[in-house]
């Protein structure tokens, strides 16, 4: 069960506990959670709207539409977040095993002058 209250980093650090989020990871994720509540926002108001002119018909209308169109936008934004997930994890496991890598050839150097 999600708490939708918390930030999406916040969400995205208690699904993955390993997972370390780089500074332009967690400023993607931001402006991801921002967007997300912005469009939340949006819908809530076009909801309410549309409850207060349930007898407009053109104006119902109207706000369906918006409806659809901000559920799109979430659904991109979901896409968009799900990427840069993935796409981090991904770094991530490059970063490691560039790591690795180093710290393999500073052994090696170091027995290299060692004997």
């Amino acid at each position: 069960m999600v708490d939708e209250r918390l930030p999406v980093c916040h969400l995205v650090r208690r699904s993955f506990p390993g997972l370390i989020l780089s500074v332009p990871a967690m400023s993607a994720l931001s402006r991801a959670q921002t967007r997300l509540e912005q469009a939340v926002a949006r819908l809530e108001k076009a909801l309410g709207e549309h409850r207060s002119r349930s007898q407009e018909s053109e104006a119902s209308a109207n706000v369906m539409q918006e409806v659809q169109s901000l559920r799109d936008e979430c659904r991109d934004l979901r896409g968009k977040l799900d990427l840069a997930n993935r796409r981090h994890a991904h770094l991530q496991t490059v970063v490691s095993q560039v790591s690795d890598r180093l710290d393999g050839s500073i052994g090696e150097l170091d027995r290299l002058m060692e004997g």
